[in-house]
């Protein structure tokens, strides 16, 4: 399998295989675990995903982009 050429096609894969492997363990916890276990999840994952956000949001936005 050949790799791609362009850093933001790499980037880009590279995302969304970082989406599908965060994404499938919450739908397996979401589908098996009680629903009050999904609350506590969730209770703790916005906080934490908001100060990634407002601590490292700008870097991220670069990183995405493809800037410097």
């Amino acid at each position: 399998m050949m790799r791609p050429d362009d850093p933001k096609e790499r980037r880009a894969i590279k995302i969304v295989f970082l989406l599908v492997a965060c994404v499938l363990p919450i739908g397996f916890m979401f589908n098996f675990l009680p629903w009050e276990y999904t609350l506590i999840f969730l209770a703790v994952t916005t906080p934490l995903g908001a100060f990634v956000r407002w601590r490292w949001g700008e870097a991220i936005d670069r990183w995405l982009l493809g800037g410097d």
